[in-house]
């Protein structure tokens, strides 16, 4: 019996380190997951009188971050917009500063995919520019004017983005003639692609975008609102996103897109 005692103390000992270490988790499967340079390229279709169908193209580039929701079985994202370029017909373009894009509230969604995580779905990317504290921001009202933008109903929901003394955001039109416009914008965008691996994803975009010019101070672009519309080819509109380092910035992002490191043609 003596003899006994060790050994099952022993084994007692060995018991309980079993029940108190806990065991290793397997780390989800979460190849997408870290943090991206995105461009997303859209194409215009203007039917104008005596001139025939006008197609801008333009493109705005993000900074986006990915999680993994085991749990619930997406990742979560986070965009943020870093720069653009709109494009021009007659002569003329416009654009936003730095400070505008900047300035613009990040986007939260959702990126479904499959169980290899190679077909890669977005609905209802939103963005609003010089808008916030919508009730529904995918389809409340906007003002529909300055005065209504100065209204009770919108006194809290229209702000100044850039913060340079005039409601919304600060549009610049520049070439064959010079002016400003103040605009508000709700951005939505959804998103339908593939993972050609962890570090590259691309496919096509549909976008919605709702305008209203509040002030503009030349009489070729008159005040209101604007609803662009997209070309119908989808092959016209689409994004691709890179992999970058986590602690990588907009400055990135930037000088990727100047390093011509982002595809000029649709990849798909």
């Amino acid at each position: 019996m003596k003899l006994l005692l060790p050994i099952l103390f022993s084994l007692f000992v060995l018991n309980a380190h079993s029940q108190e270490s806990p065991s290793t988790a397997e780390k989800p499967f979460a190849p997408l997951e870290g943090t991206f340079a995105l461009k997303i390229v859209t194409t215009g279709k203007i039917d104008l009188p005596l001139v025939g169908e006008k197609t801008p193209k333009g493109h705005i580039l993000f900074l986006l971050t990915r999680k993994w929701n085991n749990e619930k079985g997406y990742y979560s994202r986070k965009a943020r917009i870093c720069s653009g370029t709109s494009g021009s017909m007659f002569g003329i373009s416009t654009k936003v500063s730095q400070r505008g894009y900047r300035s613009i509230p990040p986007s939260y969604s959702k990126l479904m995919v499959d169980e290899k995580h190679e077909t890669l779905t977005i609905k209802n990317e939103l963005f609003l520019w010089g808008l916030k504290n919508l009730p529904k921001p995918l389809t409340a009202k906007l003002p529909q004017s300055l005065e209504e933008a100065q209204s009770p109903a919108f006194r809290d929901i229209v702000y100044d983005v850039d913060k340079d003394g005039h409601p919304g955001i600060t549009i610049k039109a520049e070439g064959m003639i010079d002016g400003e416009l103040h605009a508000v914008q709700r951005r939505v965008t959804h998103f339908n692609g593939k993972a050609f691996s962890p570090d590259r994803q691309a496919g096509r975009v549909n976008v919605l975008r709702e305008s209203v010019i509040l002030e503009s101070t030349t009489y070729l672009i008159g005040e209101g609102p604007r609803t662009p519309m997209q070309h119908p080819d989808p092959k016209r509109s689409w994004f691709e996103a890179i992999r970058i380092n986590n602690n990588d910035s907009c400055d990135t992002v930037l000088k990727m897109n100047r390093q011509n490191a982002f595809s000029k043609t649709s990849p798909l």
